[in-house]
């Protein structure tokens, strides 16, 4: 999502700069007002030091009794004085001391009437927001449930959830096997969750938990060691209004499609990886899959072949293509054999009536666990800038206008989540959080769902150090530490050339992000952190050593410039040398093989002895008993209980293959060594089966 920069918008908020410039005396102390910029001295200043008259502190929302005036900068007396004040001014009716201030400050229902009075707003019509957003009661769904549903990190990849929190209609889904960092946000009405089977039904791969094998995983055996299934009533794709709906599109259809994760720069050419009801999704041709999204066919971003060309825009040939600069559609076609999607296919865009300052209630996409008090501060055809309420403009982000985290006012109220209020200019001179960020409270964490809070800047998802900053949270599927390919020019196709300006390109040379060609033509993204390891065409991974001038050498002699003699070639000081330089210069690059990557048939049954008279196709067929007896052989001593527990938990031969070392400790009670013999030999096992298949 785009984070919009730039200076505040007049009457917002916005932190000022209240340094002093003392010259000499106490009294030449200099402050700047708040809201019209005026600059004078402390002493002339209200609500200490912050506003130059009480008309600038009554558009700041500082109402109630006249604030005194400063008449002394003496350390003492003015710390004295803002204590009197807060006793007897406007909060003195909270009847609270001032370490419960900022608690006192935020109050259990947020009163959007007299708010939107005070600021002049006017609420978001309801009419205005997708259906599905108006929604406020019917979430039946409790934690614990298990379902199927989209990795909105990777789109194109159906995954075994766990639903972990209920927040009025909004749910913290789980991905089975992975860190607590990976959970996301999402609604009980959403279309992207499905109910336990729709996979199969539907002939969509399910990836497995970590540590299962998709092609062996089936849900009956799974749900024998924990979790309760989400029944098909709470699931909107399984209503009869969805089941109504015909795909349009067909898998491998071509279309120009907006690259929505670089900031909407780019039209490239795209095609349709996958459909379900009036969605699909969007795949752009020659890159991984990271930059795929779902749509519906009336979204803004999807166009017809040739969309481009008639609208004088510029499209980016696929990554790869061997001619970009002569790139055609008829002759694309032609040559992957696909074909374009049908005009017909494509709804019309239906056109939002948001004007600014509109309120309405948004998911902080920051901070992703939270719903602020928020305003339109400015629109265009099909985006909306989103300005959370008593923040600073630079906080603010430009999101679609059917985007479905956008709600209308009141929506939390009436379902049950709690919001955020708007914060006021009395609570920022306030603020006593923890986090010194001001007004975030601590809540949240970069880090993702797994920590719910934060006390430091490295944390806060609003600090100036992260606010950019991408890959925060590991990549839940990434195995390698670094992003192996480098930057490399984009490739586009300019049709702007007939009327000069009037098709002026939307693409910005060097903006683009996702760049580079990595293995079998997929591109992937290329970090700042990732420019010495690179990977060459065949996608092996080479080292390259940056070398400098002879001044920058950090092992040349300051005072001398003079070179040792070069060891000779191979011999145990080149060796010696070699070896230094590659452990300074060189970044380790991590080991391709998975830790939890099994050893092969011959070398595993030398330390396994109980493997090697194992007959490993009829392995998942085998019964409770069995099991038993393959663990008797690999371990000692296997007690008559622990075959009994084998039994009483039916672990039959295809259960079996199923278990993880928690499984293996908690359900059977065995200590870490043998445990850890057992399920290296299940993972043995597993592997001499994939290689029969």
């Amino acid at each position: 999502m785009e984070e919009a920069k730039g200076s505040p918008v007049q009457g917002e908020f916005v932190k000022s700069d209240t340094d002093t410039l003392t010259t000499g005396s106490p009294d030449a102390a200099i402050s700047t007002c708040l809201l019209c910029g005026k600059m004078d001295r402390s002493v002339e200043f209200i609500l200490p030091d912050r506003y130059c008259s009480q008309s600038c502190a009554d558009k700041h929302g500082i109402t109630g009794k006249k604030i005194a005036r400063t008449v002394s900068c003496k350390p003492g007396r003015k710390r004295k004085k803002r204590n009197s004040l807060r006793t007897n001014g406007s909060i003195s009716s909270m009847g609270v001391d001032e370490d419960n201030l900022n608690t006192a400050l935020t109050p259990a229902t947020f009163d959007w009437a007299t708010f939107m009075s005070e600021e002049n707003l006017l609420a978001a019509p309801d009419e205005l927001f997708p259906a599905k957003c108006l929604v406020t009661s019917g979430n039946e769904f409790v934690a614990g449930m298990k379902l199927e549903g989209i990795d909105p990190y990777h789109p194109s990849q159906y995954c075994v959830l766990t639903v972990a929190e209920v927040k009025g209609q909004r749910l913290r889904l789980h991905f089975d096997g992975y860190s607590e960092c990976h959970d996301f946000w999402t609604y009980a009405n959403s279309d992207e969750i499905f109910p336990l089977g729709w996979c199969k039904e539907m002939g969509k791969q399910l990836q497995a938990p970590k540590g299962y094998a998709s092609d062996m995983f089936s849900w009956e055996s799974y749900l024998q060691t924990s979790g309760s299934v989400a029944p098909h009533s709470l699931f909107t794709v399984c209503s009869n209004e969805f089941l109504a709906k015909k795909p349009a599109f067909e898998v491998g259809d071509k279309l120009e499609a907006v690259d929505i994760k670089n900031k909407n720069t780019y039209i490239c050419v795209a095609s349709v990886a996958d459909t379900y009801g009036d969605k699909i999704l969007v795949h752009f041709d020659g890159w991984e899959d990271n930059y795929d999204y779902w749509c519906y066919y009336n979204c803004p971003h999807i166009h017809h072949v040739g969309w481009c060309q008639e609208n004088l825009k510029t499209l980016s040939a696929p990554n790869g293509h061997s001619d970009p600069s002569s790139f055609t559609w008829e002759s694309y076609l032609e040559e992957t054999n696909s074909r374009t999607a049908p005009h017909e296919a494509f709804e019309p865009v239906i056109e939002h009536k948001f004007k600014p300052r509109m309120a309405l209630e948004m998911v902080d996409l920051r901070n992703p666990s939270l719903v602020r008090v928020a305003e339109v501060s400015k629109i265009t055809d099909t985006r909306l800038r989103i300005h959370f309420s008593g923040w600073d403009s630079k906080y603010d982000l430009w999101v679609d206008a059917g985007c479905p985290d956008l709600h209308p006012v009141g929506w939390c109220e009436r379902s049950g989540h709690p919001l955020q209020p708007a914060i006021t200019p009395l609570e920022i001179l306030s603020y006593q959080g923890t986090c010194p960020t001001i007004g975030c409270c601590g809540l949240g964490n970069v880090k993702g769902a797994k920590f719910s809070s934060h006390y430091r800047l490295a944390g806060c998802p609003y600090s100036e150090i992260n606010m950019n900053k991408e890959g925060l949270i590991p990549d839940r599927l990434c195995t390698k530490k670094y992003s192996a390919p480098l930057p490399s020019p984009l490739l586009e196709v300019n049709y702007n050339h007939i009327s000069g300006d009037a098709g002026q390109a939307l693409a910005t040379p060097g903006r683009r992000k996702r760049t580079g060609s990595g293995k079998g033509g997929k591109a992937k993204r290329a970090s700042k952190e990732s420019v010495i390891p690179n990977c060459s065409p065949n996608g092996e991974l080479k080292q390259e050593i940056c070398r400098g001038t002879e001044k920058d050498n950090l092992f040349s002699n300051p005072s001398k410039n003079i070179s040792p003699p070069a060891p000779v070639e191979g011999s145990k000081e080149a060796r010696l040398q070699n070896y230094i330089h590659n452990s300074v210069f060189l970044p380790a690059i991590p080991v391709v093989k998975r830790d939890d990557e099994p050893r092969g048939w011959e070398t595993s049954i030398k330390l396994l002895p109980g493997l090697s008279r194992v007959p490993f196709s009829r392995v998942p067929s085998w019964s409770c008993d069995e099991v038993a007896d393959l663990m008797a052989t690999l371990i000692s001593p296997f007690s008559h209980q622990q075959r009994q527990l084998i039994a009483d938990q039916k672990i039959d031969g295809a259960a079996f293959l199923l278990l993880n070392q928690s499984d293996i400790t908690s359900i059977l009670k065995l200590k870490l060594g043998p445990a850890i013999k057992i399920y290296n030999a299940i993972l043995v096992i597993k592997k001499a089966l994939k290689q029969t298949v």
